[in-house]
């Protein structure tokens, strides 16, 4: 493909997806055609690799977002996990020590 300003003053060939040939009028933009020549094909050849960069597909989309999903929910499942233990741990060794002041005072009382 080969893409012609309107005054023909530039033209850029490309070819499969790579910028092939820039053709500048130095005599119009009064510069050295090379450097100029440069410019615009990297600046083409940028914008073309972006064009053809290769997009997530939505399917892929939702499987890393599943993915990622489920890590948290299995992390957060750990820490209730914990927290539910902790917590009966807890209940536990308060139950203990209810218990075991109400054996002191038992026998503090008994006296």
């Amino acid at each position: 493909m080969i893409a012609e300003s309107s005054d023909r003053t530039v033209a850029i060939e490309v070819t499969d997806g790579r910028v092939i040939d820039v053709e500048i009028d130095r005599v119009t933009y009064n510069l050295p055609d090379d450097k100029l020549c440069d410019v615009i094909a990297e600046v083409m050849q940028a914008l073309i690799d972006d064009i053809l960069r290769p997009r997530h597909d939505m399917d892929t989309m939702i499987a890393d977002y599943q993915q990622a999903t489920a890590e948290a929910m299995e992390r957060l499942g750990a820490m209730f996990a914990d927290r539910d233990r902790t917590l009966s741990r807890m209940r536990e060794i308060t139950d203990e020590f209810v218990a075991h002041s109400r054996r002191i005072d038992d026998r503090t009382n008994n006296r």
